[in-house]
Formats: structure tokens, C-alpha cells, sequence
């Protein structure tokens, strides 16, 4: 690699930062308080030197302090939503029409309609396949946390399943949107208490993309709930 390059852009976090802030930012968003991006910390590339030394420009940085929320998803809905997506995108190949977009905004019920069509039939892998799956998401958690917290970076977990409301959780919890409000605290701005869930989908402006049921969606639901049943996975078929 070349080195010139590599100590120009290995504080890229940070420029993408300023460069969402300054650039990125919608004209209708005058007075919004966070500026950031979204990186998705896949394991073929946590280690790499690039996305170290992003976290240690993170780390350094305090002014302003920069804060990461980390998001967790149930690794079921995860495979679920990639293999749906995968569908989706060989069928419009074979069909020549075009790709169907990942995201639906509010009230688009013709794309929200086109991703209805891949929301179920979906095939898993079971046995030692979906355990050696569930293991490595394990391992990469583990990982990331690790990581996080040998460079001291400010960070958050929250779960995706309570910040949207899906998932075995009580009406109570819906209702509250306390995982909301424990990410508002991370962050230091927005609503920190009293806040509800209602008020909060008032603000999104995404659709789901799929409304049904693990056991509607995964064709083959049965087998993987008997691969984990009495596992220590179990729980993903609830949550």
C-alpha cells in the first residue's frame, strides 16, 4: 500500500464525518444536532488497517467527542432480510426489469408491495450449517466489542427489535420507546424521557419492507427451530 495515501485517508472516519456535516446534510435539515454514517462492521474487513485506524481517529477525537451507536440485530432476521434481497435482485435479472430498491419510504405501498412478493419461501440452512452461522455472528459481536473498548470508544447497544418494535417484547415496551431514549441519552440530544414509540414513527421516513412473521417467512422454519432448540441460539426464534 502506499504509505502517502495510507496516512491521508487513515483518519477517513473522520472526514466523512465533517463531509456529511458540511455537505451531506438536506436543506431542510438547518438545526439538525447529529451529523453520521452508517458502517457495518462485516468480519472480512474489521481488521483491516483502514477500519483500525478509523476507530483511532474516533477514539482520539474530542472536538467534538465522536459517540458510535451500535446496532444489534437478530442474526436470523439478518440472513432472512440478505437472502430476501438476493431474491429480489436474481429475479430482476431474469425478469430484465429493474432492481427492486432496498428501502421503501412512508407511504410507498407499490414498493412496499414489490418487496411482498420475496417475504416468504425463503429457505435456511439448518444443522451444523446454521450453528457454524450463529457462532461466527458470536464470534464477530465479541470482536467488536473488543475492540470498542481497548480503544475507549464511546458506545451504545441498542437492539433493532425494540427500536422498531418486532420481536417477542410486551406492549409496554413498544409503547415507551425506551431503547430510544437510552440511545438519545448515548448521544446527548433528543428526547430523553416521556418519549413514545407513537411519537416516534411519526418521524420515519421508511416503510418495513416485510411485515410477516419468521415462521411465514422462512419456509423451512421447522427444521431451524429444531436445529436450535436446546441450544444457547434458542432464543433468536422468539426475539
Amino acid at each position: 500500500q502506499n504509505d502517502t495515501v495510507y496516512q491521508q485517508f487513515s483518519n477517513w472516519t473522520i472526514q466523512r464525518l465533517c463531509h456529511v456535516q458540511r455537505k451531506g446534510m438536506r436543506k431542510d435539515m438547518d438545526g439538525v444536532r447529529i451529523a453520521g454514517f452508517q458502517w457495518k462492521p462485516f468480519a472480512s474487513t474489521w481488521n483491516h488497517p483502514y477500519a483500525i485506524k478509523g476507530l483511532e481517529a474516533i477514539a482520539a477525537a474530542n472536538d467534538p467527542i465522536v459517540k458510535v451507536v451500535y446496532l444489534r440485530r437478530n442474526p436470523l432476521d439478518v440472513k432472512a432480510s440478505n437472502l430476501r434481497h438476493t431474491n429480489a435482485k436474481l429475479n430482476s435479472i431474469a425478469s430484465g426489469q429493474s432492481d427492486i430498491p432496498p428501502h421503501c419510504k412512508a407511504g410507498d405501498i407499490k414498493c412496499q408491495d414489490s418487496h411482498s412478493q420475496f417475504s416468504s419461501n425463503i429457505v435456511f440452512p439448518t444443522g451444523s450449517d446454521l450453528l457454524k452461522l450463529l457462532k461466527q455472528n458470536e464470534k464477530q459481536v465479541r470482536a467488536i466489542h473488543k475492540r470498542f473498548e481497548m480503544l475507549n470508544i464511546p458506545f451504545v447497544e441498542v437492539s433493532y427489535e425494540k427500536l422498531y418494535g418486532t420481536g417477542n417484547y410486551t406492549d409496554k415496551d413498544r409503547e415507551s420507546a425506551e431503547e430510544w431514549m437510552k440511545l438519545f441519552q448515548h448521544l446527548g440530544v433528543g428526547p430523553q424521557k416521556g418519549l413514545t414509540m407513537e411519537k416516534v414513527q411519526e418521524a420515519f421516513s421508511l416503510a418495513p419492507t416485510n411485515k410477516k412473521s419468521r415462521n411465514e417467512t422462512i419456509d423451512n422454519f421447522e427444521a431451524v427451530a429444531q436445529t436450535l432448540t436446546g441450544t444457547k441460539y434458542e432464543h433468536y426464534l422468539v426475539e
